[in-house]
């Protein structure tokens, strides 16, 4: 998981990393960060590091094993967040996550529970028929679609982009708008879940 040309064009675009306003940021993810020579970022630096260093109060959430730099907060995406953890957040990064989670409904659930009202989250995401052998979840425009239906979240800049000049290495990525509804596993699990692509069978050693 990372970012790459792409991804960083895109949070150029929209101005995404506006450093002139303080913000709380949080990572799904320890991501790092590729194709960044212009601004100075070495491949597999960490895109936590470069936040902070332009002001933003940082931190990531991953289990994995990670270069001795990361210092991510050791929670489990598949199981709910401690309290402490929820509703402070500014913005949300998820450049690769969502599709090594195996609890689909509890990782959502945690992306909504961590921002406060009306907070931001980018997610950069697979589609199907993409990224082969690499994870067993992969999302359909439906999918963003009806998540933010059900859930009452506004959907801005949706856009679509090959990573590495390869059409099978697909991204979708958007800006989502937060809201206060409560998130229903009812609703996400018989609504948006039929919007995710599940390979069955599939073993991700990233989250198992």
């Amino acid at each position: 998981m990372g970012l790459n040309t792409g991804t960083w064009n895109y949070l150029d675009k929209y101005n995404i990393l506006d450093f002139s306003k303080k913000k709380k940021a949080i990572l799904m993810g320890e991501q790092q960060v590729w194709k960044a020579e212009d601004r100075g970022l070495s491949d597999r630096s960490l895109f936590k590091n470069y936040l902070r260093k332009n002001g933003w109060e940082t931190e990531s959430i991953d289990m994995g094993a990670h270069p001795l730099e990361a210092t991510s907060l050791k929670y489990d995406l598949a199981l709910s967040l401690p309290a402490v953890m929820l509703g402070k957040w500014d913005i949300l990064f998820d450049f690769g996550a969502a599709e090594h989670i195996r609890d689909q409904y509890n990782f959502w659930k945690n992306c909504h529970d961590l921002m406060k009202p009306g907070g931001v989250r980018i997610h950069a995401l697979p589609p199907p028929n993409s990224w082969s052998g690499h994870c067993k979840f992969r999302y359909t425009k439906n999918f963003f679609k009806t998540l933010c239906h059900n859930f009452n979240y506004k959907l801005e800049n949706f856009e679509e982009f090959c990573c590495n000049n390869r059409d099978d290495q697909r991204l979708f990525i958007c800006k989502i708008i937060n809201s206060e509804l409560d998130f229903s596993k009812e609703k996400f699990n018989n609504n948006c879940m039929k919007n995710i692509e599940v390979l069955h069978g599939f073993v991700d050693n990233e989250s198992l």
